[in-house]
């Protein structure tokens, strides 16, 4: 980041206006994803908090810079209990940040609720897939760009989303050249908990001989 980038600021605390970068610095996450930040603004305008229910907490853990996702879980450690299960850019969250959040969920809880912020689970998700090429199309390029859209897909999909065959095969079928496909790996649905967020493994797409 070149110096005197960086000048506004992000949840500034009380009496800050004002920032500056008067030196140049490299590091941090990944920038937010289009497709992230579109379902996050979609989400929030979609669901509205009334401060005593699910969308609070989640609209809570959202407003952390660093929260791309969030997903609440109620009594996920038995009555009285919520989980509030939070994804970055990182493989895990900060200790720091999960500390930070855990005292201020502690201290504006329900009363006689039990509060827990954890990282998400993130687990590793292959994929492949045959591909009927269309006459007039060269099969290396389709392949390449149909293993381009599942990456896509699969890093788009939302933490606690479950993973549909025919949501694959839609995507499939939208890549431009792709007659037919045949699926191979994951063969069936794949049913998630509400606190594991896909990520991509090794995706693999080869033409039908």
């Amino acid at each position: 980041m070149a110096a005197g980038a960086v000048t506004l600021p992000i949840n500034p605390p009380l009496g800050v206006t004002q920032v500056s970068n008067p030196s140049p610095f490299d590091g941090g996450t990944d920038t937010e994803t289009d497709a992230h930040l579109r379902r996050r603004l979609l989400d929030r305008l979609g669901k509205m908090p009334n401060g005593a229910n699910a969308d609070t907490y989640r609209e809570k853990a959202l407003s952390y810079a660093t929260v791309l996702e969030a997903s609440i879980l109620p009594r996920a450690r038995g009555a009285g209990t919520v989980d509030v299960v939070i994804l970055t850019a990182e493989e895990a969250p900060q200790e720091a940040l999960l500390a930070q959040m855990q005292a201020a969920f502690s201290q504006e809880r329900e009363i006689g609720t039990d509060v827990l912020v954890r990282g998400a689970v993130r687990k590793r998700m292959n994929l492949s897939a045959k591909v009927l090429v269309e006459s007039g199309y060269e099969p290396t390029q389709v392949t390449a760009q149909c293993e381009a859209s599942l990456r896509e897909f699969l890093e788009a999909l939302p933490l606690g989303n479950q993973l549909l065959a025919a949501q694959i095969g839609d995507r499939l079928f939208h890549v431009e050249g792709v007659a037919n496909y045949v699926l191979l790996s994951p063969a069936e649905d794949v049913l998630l908990s509400a606190d594991v967020k896909l990520i991509p493994g090794t995706i693999q797409v080869a033409p039908m001989q």
